[in-house]
């Protein structure tokens, strides 16, 4: 289960986390990669403990110690919460994986700056359910961001944009050029971003109403000519990395 579309796999149900109640019940186990923040990793267990049958497990990454400033208190209360219904162990296994590409970006463009890099590694925890903890409120499915995928590349317009603003598009005063140079939620700024494609590259944007426009007529066209005079309005977006077509995936979704 992932609210991205894409994960090559047969059985692949596309939900975000906390939307809705989950339908499949009485599993024997569940795995967990929630984003390595407290109260995503609560809410992402709360959420899958309610298909997990008593006595059943849930396997979940954690972030490890020095990742951030506090990290050790935070995993100290989430350690609490879990013990009240679950028995819990550190499994004696590092959780690797591999760099995305927008982290790779970010990195290469940082300097070494705070923010800019990730652990690499994690550690995991193995919950024995012995009830299930409350099942979490349910997230507001208004707003969020609109995906527009390219080959393998996606474009993320937060819908809204920047209430009070007038300009279209802009580059973020925290970017590197086009490149934002972080991988932190932590990120000076990082509320501001209105586009962002997973090469990392970012801007604000006034109006969005205005731009889904302009991306939906342009990613409808069959050649890189045509492609390129329906962006022209946003003469910014030519710089990316945004692939031309013809392209082999074309798709648009939505999440929060």
């Amino acid at each position: 289960m992932d609210r991205q579309p894409f994960q090559g796999v047969k059985r692949h149900w596309a939900v975000e986390v906390g939307t809705r109640g989950l339908e499949l019940k009485d599993f024997a186990a569940a795995i967990l990669d929630p984003p390595w923040y407290s109260k995503d990793v609560c809410r992402w267990i709360a959420w899958a403990a309610q298909s997990v049958r008593i006595g059943g497990h849930i396997i979940v990454s954690l972030w490890p110690d020095g990742t951030r400033p506090g990290d050790a208190d935070e995993v100290k209360r989430i350690l609490e919460w879990i013990t009240g219904w679950a028995d819990v162990e550190l499994l004696p296994l590092l959780a690797h994986y591999e760099q995305p590409a927008f982290e790779v970006v970010a990195t290469s463009d940082s300097n070494g700056e705070p923010f800019s890099s990730s652990p690499g590694v994690g550690r995991l925890l193995r919950l024995r359910i012995r009830r299930r903890p409350e099942a979490p409120s349910k997230i507001d499915p208004r707003g969020g961001w609109l995906r527009f995928v390219l080959n393998d590349y996606q474009l993320a317009l937060r819908i809204g944009g920047l209430a009070g603003t007038h300009f279209s598009i802009r580059m973020h005063p925290n970017a590197k050029g086009w490149v934002w140079p972080y991988v932190s939620k932590r990120a000076p700024g990082r509320e501001k971003i209105g586009l962002w494609s997973s090469r990392n590259e970012v801007a604000m944007v006034g109006n969005s109403d205005g731009l889904v426009d302009t991306l939906r007529r342009t990613f409808k066209t069959c050649n890189a000519s045509s492609f390129e005079a329906e962006l022209a309005e946003y003469p910014e977006l030519l710089h990316w990395d945004i692939p031309r077509p013809p392209h082999w995936r074309n798709f648009e979704w939505r999440h929060r």
